[in-house]
């Protein structure tokens, strides 16, 4: 047990030492608007505004298609979690969708209400494609929405299947884009074509934080999501060795830390 702690203290401080810093501050992302904590429903337009009005760097926001065609956001595949009422958001029309209580009177945004109340700021744009195999035509609505508002360049689209991001860059070579990786997964560096930013689970790095050096070294963006263990003190050990962002629930914790 003990030459097992060694070995471990030891292959940390050999991944710190031969750790390539981000060139960057470490970018504060509110993930579903970062409100966890503040009684604000997440992935609200009121989540969004309030990151903004505290300094968020960027919006992490999940990108659904309801049965007629309107991109929405919201995280699950159905409105149980999260609102009053039940089924999938895929099998519901916009105006049904528009109908449901998401918390206090919010209803579920539209992905073009989020885009017009962040476009003013200088708010970085990190939409996610959620089961994008399953709806081809997401990718090419989003991109002209964003296009439309004059955004493309300050938006990465996420996704976690690389077939959606190379539909992406079919589509709009200019369009930036990050491949997320989720848990089991510590290959930080093989990305689609075109793809400069990476996104592995926080959880992954803090058992291999050489990921962030090995995207580093191919010249990769490094942004980390949680999955259960986000803390100042987790946070603090990914920004120690080089992450160059960090999507996080707790918006406020992450921005009082700096």
């Amino acid at each position: 047990m003990l030459l097992a702690l060694i070995a471990m203290l030891a292959w940390y401080l050999v991944a710190y030492a031969r750790r390539i810093p981000g060139e960057t501050p470490v970018s504060a992302i509110a993930h579903r608007g970062g409100s966890a904590g503040t009684g604000i429903p997440e992935g609200t337009l009121a989540a969004f505004e309030a990151a903004i009005a505290a300094g968020a760097d960027g919006l992490e926001f999940d990108v659904r298609v309801t049965s007629d065609g309107a991109l929405v956001v919201l995280h699950d595949a159905t409105v149980d979690r999260t609102t009053n009422g039940q089924g999938s958001i895929a099998a519901m029309t916009l105006e049904q969708v528009r109908a449901l209580d998401a918390g206090g009177g919010a209803t579920i945004p539209t992905v073009q209400e989020v885009i017009d109340l962040a476009k003013p700021s200088e708010t970085l744009l990190m939409p996610e494609i959620k089961d994008g195999p399953l709806h081809p035509e997401v990718p090419g609505a989003l991109v002209e929405i964003l296009t439309a508002a004059d955004l493309l360049d300050r938006t990465i689209i996420q996704a976690f299947e690389p077939e959606v991001l190379d539909a992406l860059h079919r589509l709009e070579p200019r369009v930036a884009t990050c491949l997320l990786r989720g848990i089991g997964v510590f290959d930080a560096t093989t990305v689609p074509t075109g793809t400069r930013n990476i996104c592995p689970m926080g959880e992954m790095v803090l058992i291999d934080p050489d990921m962030i050096r090995r995207a580093h070294a191919a010249g990769l963006t490094v942004f980390a999501w949680w999955g259960a263990l986000e803390t100042t003190a987790t946070d603090g050990i990914l920004e120690a060795y080089g992450v160059d962002g960090l999507i996080v629930d707790d918006l406020g914790a992450l921005l009082d830390a700096r």
